[in-house]
């Protein structure tokens, strides 16, 4: 018999739907507890589900497909590695240090861009503030 469960992300505060099958209360049975993952904008959140089709727990993981410092997060894709800031000055009077590092950080592939930078640093892009590296 398969059942419904909610579930709310500790990170982002979303709410899912889980659905609980036979086959996930088994594997629960066997192993103690089952974990499902749910992707949630820019990250996964796992829940762990008991034998009686309880979720005992949950936490997070990061959401990064593909390699080096080319990542996709949600419907976003950008090889951001390819990217160059025109001028950093701009940046840094106009928006701060902070932000200044937080691009360099994702041009660099130290980190991963949340979707609120990916959507910033599109924008500088159309602006003719971050190009294509050339050679």
């Amino acid at each position: 018999m398969q059942s419904e469960t909610r579930v709310k992300c500790p990170k982002c505060g979303r709410e899912h739907s889980i659905m609980v099958n036979p086959s996930l209360l088994e594997e629960a049975a066997k192993g103690g507890l089952a974990q499902i993952a749910i992707p949630c904008g820019d990250h996964v959140l796992l829940a762990y589900v008991d034998r009686y089709g309880m979720v005992r727990r949950t936490s997070t993981t990061l959401l990064v497909t593909g390699a080096g410092p080319s990542f996709k997060t949600g419907t976003i894709s950008i090889n951001w590695s390819s990217k160059k800031l025109v001028d950093e000055s701009i940046i840094s009077d106009v928006l701060g240090d902070e932000y200044l590092n937080a691009i360099k950080d994702a041009l660099s592939g130290k980190s991963i861009p949340t979707p609120e930078l990916e959507s910033l640093m599109a924008k500088l892009s159309a602006l003719g503030l971050l190009v294509d590296k050339i050679g």
